[in-house]
């Protein structure tokens, strides 16, 4: 072997090592970070549309003094306000029946029809000169509902509510779910008040059991038109698509706004992870908490950028500390984790947003959270 070819054998080694050393400096570098142009352009907020100064075809129903109707007022409103469909609301707790003429649509959203006990004429005329009437609740048969209930197509109905564990699409009203039942993930349980049809009613949602009772369905009045959705499933956000199905029961037409895009947000992500073990998935995939994060669960999210062209949107929580009094400061915060999957989210495509600095939101002392566990 000559000199010649012993040197190099040794240098290549030293090169080798070189090239590693130069990866790991540029790999602690980190991501250049840029601002990128928004896909989508942002509209003027000089020119974009409200339904503020709409005129109001749709009359929203209430009764404020039954508190515990107060989540599905929300949901009906929010998704009206989603879908800019401009609407007048009316509490009968502390005010009359407006006269119906300039509405088209009224939704009554309540369980109790006896504030209605004197305008059942009213309401019945305007249903049969073309109005469309929509029950966003199942009733509680008292005195009113008894006087009119066959207007709504029911022709008998029980006093004993049936408890139901699952519900069936059984019309084309939404297309996707044609003769698809759906159980909440075997969560979802509701009480229906048992009944029986007219013949004319078009019958669009049932429960998936034996009984098949109708949950929603449609029933034709002179020139109008009566929507009933016979479940109490409306209480919160997750009902806000059987608004969109009773609406689409009650109207010919219904043309709202969409988007025509996805986002993929993932929420809390990067975040402060727990630390230890969970059992199932060390039963599972053989690492505690965090080794799941880093070796099974990114990647994976990674391996859908690449097929399908992802870009996923993070946003950023740097502790849980729940604390709302300053100074507010990063001491204890074990940020190695949090640049870590900074850099591979930004790296992926993706983008950052700010979810906050502990998730506790900016509220002043006297706000009602409706059940979540901040601190004012």
């Amino acid at each position: 072997m000559t000199k010649k070819v012993f040197f190099f054998r040794l240098l290549n080694p030293v090169l080798v090592m070189l090239l590693l050393a130069c990866a790991i400096l540029l790999e602690k570098k980190g991501v250049k970070q840029e601002a990128k142009q928004p896909l989508l352009a942002i509209l003027d907020n000089q020119q974009t549309e409200t339904t503020a100064g709409m005129e109001a075809a749709v009359l929203v129903v209430v009764n404020r003094d039954r508190t515990e109707e107060i989540p599905f007022t929300i949901t009906l409103t929010d998704t009206l306000n989603e879908m800019k469909i401009a609407f007048h609301t009316v509490d009968l707790s502390q005010e009359e029946l407006p006269d119906l003429s300039p509405f088209s649509t009224v939704l009554f959203c309540s369980q109790s029809m006896q504030p209605l006990e004197h305008h059942l004429m009213k309401i019945s005329d305007w249903i049969n000169e073309g109005g469309h009437f929509g029950i966003m609740m199942s009733q509680e048969a008292d005195d009113v509902f008894r006087i009119f209930y066959r207007k709504f197509g029911i022709v008998e109905y029980g006093l004993e509510f049936h408890n139901y564990k699952s519900i069936r699409y059984i019309s084309d009203l939404l297309p996707l779910f044609i003769n698809t039942d759906y159980d909440g993930d075997g969560l979802l349980t509701d009480y229906a008040m048992p009944i029986q049809l007219e013949k004319d009613c078009t019958v669009h949602i049932t429960t998936a059991d034996d009984r098949q009772l109708p949950l929603l369905w449609e029933h034709p009045s002179g020139n109008g038109r009566i929507a009933f959705f016979n479940t109490t499933l409306m209480n919160n956000k997750a009902g806000r698509g059987y608004v969109l199905a009773i609406i689409f029961a009650l109207e010919d037409t219904v043309i709202y706004p969409i988007i025509n895009a996805g986002m993929i947000y993932i929420d809390d992500f990067p975040a402060p992870q727990p630390e230890g073990k969970d059992q199932a998935l060390l039963d599972a995939y053989g690492y505690d908490i965090k080794g799941f994060y880093r070796n099974h669960w990114w990647p994976d999210m990674k391996q859908l950028t690449w097929k399908y062209g992802l870009r996923y949107t993070g946003v950023l929580i740097e502790t849980y500390n729940d604390n709302v009094e300053g100074p507010f400061d990063d001491e204890g915060v074990e940020d190695t984790l949090l640049k870590f999957y900074t850099s591979e989210l930004l790296h992926s495509g993706g983008e950052l947003g700010l979810h906050g600095y502990n998730h506790m939101p900016l509220c002043p002392d006297g706000f009602a959270y409706q059940g979540e566990d901040y601190k004012t």
